[in-house]
């Protein structure tokens, strides 16, 4: 369960690494339409402005060192400042260290606005998104630039709305028991190199590599997408972690939990998680099991253990305080 060797976090990105991101995932559709500009300012703050009540010379709250989207409304006023050639309040506005300016809806800016912006050498950039639309995806550039990730090596997927990383030694049988969950309904989100992120506190999430996205390797078989065999409806692009299930090699001379008392945890990214050891045993049937264990986790999570209360049976019946139990 050793993760593979590849660990990052980047506490601040720069224009240059969002424009390489755009590059990479095309889900922005920035296009720049300065020249003389400095792509290396730091994007310090991991959220947007809109400089609305700048724009009408009001300053003392400009939060200047995010970056600057402009939606419709911004556009035609700075438009007819533009035309009536009233910049006085533009050019204080581009005197600020401003790191990027993004105008949405396809929407270019006045010449004389990108000159100005050229002067202090401000990138400009135009997307087809909507405002809202691209306000999102520029959060989600810093989801994906500033988390914590790791890489590890197993099978993630998502078992009644659980999401359940397969861990074990190579060859185990990991991508086998995934196909056979895949053929009883569940989904598949990656496998053999699992993406995992941290969000929002303690949350971790599994995903694929651009790369091997939908698809699975079997030996002898090869490569398969199972989006195209299974169907879209069987595939996820993410998922929370819930539950770690390793399995191994089963060993005669191990002790196994056999009641459930035992509470194992498996540490990613600094964050606890449960899990379960599933001994695989010749002729034994490794996806019911951990359909089985993804259930009972399930369970636990609305307050009831399983193990506790049937110890509990039998503690009481071996103190002689619960005479209904029945043999």
């Amino acid at each position: 369960m050793t993760p593979l060797p590849y660990k990052e976090e980047q506490a601040v990105v720069s224009v240059s690494d969002m424009i390489a991101y755009v590059e990479a995932e095309a889900n922005l559709e920035l296009r720049l339409i300065t020249k003389n500009h400095v792509l290396t300012r730091s994007l310090n703050h991991h959220a947007v402005n809109r400089p609305g009540m700048n724009l009408f010379g009001f300053f003392r709250y400009f939060a200047h060192d995010r970056i600057q989207v402009f939606g419709r409304g911004e556009h035609k006023y700075l438009d007819e400042l533009c035309q009536k050639k009233e910049l006085t309040h533009l050019k204080k506005f581009l005197s600020y260290p401003i790191p990027f300016i993004i105008f949405s809806h396809n929407n270019t800016p006045h010449k004389s606005f990108i000159d100005l912006a050229e002067q202090h050498q401000i990138p400009i950039a135009v997307s087809s998104f909507p405002t809202l639309k691209l306000v999102h995806s520029i959060h989600n550039f810093f989801d994906d630039s500033i988390i914590v990730k790791e890489v590890h090596h197993g099978v993630m997927m998502e078992i009644y709305g659980s999401g359940v990383l397969l861990q074990g030694a190579t060859s185990i049988g990991k991508s086998e028991c995934a196909l056979e969950l895949l053929e009883r309904g569940h989904r598949f989100v990656a496998d053999d190199v699992v993406n995992i992120k941290r969000i929002k506190g303690n949350t971790l999430v599994g995903y694929p590599s651009p790369m091997l996205a939908t698809h699975m390797e079997f030996n002898g078989i090869g490569i398969i997408n199972v989006a195209h065999l299974f169907g879209v409806k069987s595939i996820l692009r993410e998922k929370e972690i819930e539950l770690v299930i390793c399995i191994e090699k089963y060993d005669s001379a191990r002790e196994y939990d056999l009641i459930g008392l035992e509470h194992k945890t498996h540490t990613i990214l600094d964050v606890e998680l449960p899990m379960i050891v599933i001994p695989a045993k010749v002729m034994s049937n490794i996806p019911i099991l951990i359909e089985t264990a993804t259930i009972n986790e399930r369970l636990k999570k609305t307050g009831y253990n399983t193990a506790k209360e049937f110890n509990k049976r039998i503690m009481k019946h071996i103190t002689g305080t619960n005479n209904s139990y029945v043999e």
